[in-house]
């Protein structure tokens, strides 16, 4: 009985481990009934496709063993920019990633690390996707955790569900690693079973020493925006009110603006831009650059 009993509980634990990341679970918060359903993430194999590096020694990629780094691969003296895309996405030559890349070749000096977890954001269940961010976000901080490069001179920068993976790899990195992540930047981090979710499951200020926020259609998940509305970083930009843009026709486009804005700024010295809640955006109290602005993007103040 005892041993029965036993063997129960653990299939009922609702746990899993992998080599390398460690245990995760579903049990609430990562689950909440009514909002976001049980899923555990999958395996660093099942997701993760690739980490690629750029810098001025390395100008053709090179990829990154992100279980055994080779630190020759980088230049120690340099910062490291990690980015990575969200649900549906890939790291390709149309991505804003490979733009991103070529700007910070170009007209920066960096060791910048593209992350492509394809084999997980291609799945249509979206509900596992945003689990797999998990296991995406520890695969990072397991590779950044292996470098002498300091980390505070570590930024990491996602799209949508990219923004949440982010902020995975800085609590990984700070809880398993005692490390605190410099940087972390949600371009327009996604909103679905994230935003009515308490810190540890979502992006948020505490996760590194800065957290950079860029709204670009946040709003109500129940009527279809897809990123976040609320302000959880330390300076939440909302260009053109942070909801619809320029241009654009659906969420879609509107979701997909802000890692454009970021990657224009990579080349620009970026927009002054009011930084304040969504609250007293509406409220018309951020108008001007008088006072209370940061410049949104790559040469954002305060990092």
């Amino acid at each position: 009985m005892k041993i029965a009993s036993l063997l129960f509980a653990f299939s009922n634990a609702a746990n899993v481990c992998y080599n390398n990341v460690g245990c995760f679970t579903d049990d609430p918060p990562f689950s909440v009934n009514g909002y976001r359903p049980r899923r555990l993430p999958q395996s660093p194999n099942d997701v993760l496709t690739g980490m690629f590096i750029t810098n001025s020694k390395n100008r053709v990629e090179r990829a990154v063993n992100w279980q055994s780094v080779n630190e020759g691969l980088f230049e120690t003296n340099k910062k490291v920019v990690v980015m990575t895309h969200g649900w549906t996405d890939e790291y390709d030559d149309k991505s804003f990633m490979t733009k991103a890349r070529d700007n910070f070749l170009n007209h920066q000096s960096v060791n910048f690390i593209s992350v492509d977890w394809s084999k997980g954001s291609q799945n249509l269940d979206y509900f596992q996707s945003a689990a797999d961010t998990q296991t995406v976000g520890r695969t990072i901080a397991k590779m950044l955790s292996q470098l002498s490069i300091r980390s505070s001179d570590f930024t990491c920068v996602g799209h949508s569900l990219g923004g949440h993976v982010c902020s995975y790899a800085a609590k990984y990195l700070k809880s398993e690693f005692r490390k605190t992540m410099g940087q972390v930047v949600g371009m327009d981090p996604a909103g679905p079973t994230f935003e009515r979710t308490t810190k540890e499951v979502r992006i948020d200020h505490t996760d590194a020493t800065f957290v950079q926020i860029i709204h670009s259609n946040g709003g109500d998940e129940d009527a279809g925006f897809l990123g976040m509305n609320a302000a959880f970083g330390h300076a939440d930009f909302y260009p053109n009110g942070g909801v619809r843009q320029p241009g654009c026709n659906n969420f879609v486009c509107d979701h997909g603006e802000a890692p454009k804005m970021y990657v224009d700024s990579i080349t620009h010295n970026g927009c002054n831009i009011p930084v304040c809640s969504k609250s007293n955006y509406d409220a018309g109290r951020c108008t001007n650059c008088l006072s209370g602005c940061n410049r949104m993007g790559w040469n954002v103040k305060g990092f």
